[in-house]
């Protein structure tokens, strides 16, 4: 599942909320082309989860994060219109919010936009009703605190993009019913991050107009959990917790591959899955030259959007 169109820079509002190595962030050439501005809105969940809500012109991403884990519900149509916010989740829930401004503040200019910023706080009145999947966190109000901000048009150029030369990225892929699993560890140049390692789970899929991207991630210090071979023709990880076993890339042969081992992870709203085995597409790439079975400009892609 690739995004295309207007899914591109909403799915990056997902990537930069990741807990990503100090001074990495998801990036694109569509961030902050929000003509008409933006609101969001925070409300409890059940379970200790915290739900945020971004509304946009005809775009609206519905986030649940707990810990290290989200879940993530980016639908194409609805959005923000005026002060109202009007959108029905497909199994899920629906928001309908009307907004009412207690105060507004006008910041510095943005260059690039021809109005200076705007943020305006209150309260959304009206219905939330959100109900994860398999009861992992629920919620229903009739008034949230929130905020809509605006800087008029703006057409910002995207920010410098840091090199990922020395970088170092395993990725693993699979599909999954109607979606697609995905598992990632990447080595940030030691120069730049320290040794951050960053592993990160995923499970993408359709439903409808809408989708729904499930999440969990790692981040620590430690090198040997991700070892890769000179050259690299093989490498294993052991991530640290709430990851579970250890998995290992192969080349068993100049186009033969293999990614074996008992990896896994829980999902919110999805339950335990596996992270490896037989029916994985896997890539490693080290100063991005990658080998395996995934195509080497998609995994190349990978790096360049994670480090902006």
């Amino acid at each position: 599942m690739k995004p295309k169109g207007r899914l591109l820079p909403l799915l990056c509002v997902v990537l930069a909320a990741l807990p990503l190595p100090a001074g990495a962030a998801a990036s694109s050439s569509h961030a902050g082309d929000f003509e008409n501005g933006y609101a969001k809105a925070h409300l409890a969940g059940s379970h200790g989860y915290r739900i945020t809500i971004f509304a946009f012109s005809g775009d609206l991403i519905v986030t649940a994060r707990k810990g290290t884990a989200s879940v993530s519900y980016v639908l194409l149509k609805g959005g923000l219109e005026g002060d109202r916010i009007h959108a029905r989740l497909p199994g899920v829930g629906r928001v309908f919010l009307k907004f009412h401004d207690h105060r507004r503040s006008h910041g510095r200019s943005v260059k690039g936009c021809r109005e200076s910023e705007t943020t305006r706080k209150g309260v959304f009145v009206g219905t939330v009703k959100i109900k994860g999947e398999r009861g992992y966190t629920s919620a229903s109000s009739h008034h949230v605190r929130g905020e809509i901000e605006s800087s008029g048009r703006c057409q910002r150029r995207p920010t410098a993009r840091t090199s990922a030369a020395d970088n170092r990225l395993l990725t693993a892929s699979t599909d999954r019913g109607n979606g697609r699993l995905s598992f990632s560890a990447i080595d940030f140049p030691s120069s730049i991050f320290g040794s951050d390692l960053l592993f990160g789970a995923s499970f993408a899929r359709a439903r409808g107009q809408m989708a729904v991207i499930t999440t969990q991630n790692a981040v620590v210090r430690h090198p040997t959990d991700l070892e890769i071979a000179a050259p690299p023709r093989s490498a294993s990880v052991t991530p640290p917790a709430p990851f579970t076993g250890s998995a290992s890339f192969q080349q068993e042969a100049a186009d033969q591959f293999s990614w074996t081992g008992d990896l896994g992870v829980e999902l919110p709203g999805v339950g335990e899955v596996s992270l490896a085995g037989p029916k994985f597409e896997t890539s490693l790439c080290v100063n991005r030259r990658c080998r395996g079975d995934k195509d080497e400009t998609e995994s190349n892609s990978i790096i360049v959007e994670i480090l902006g």
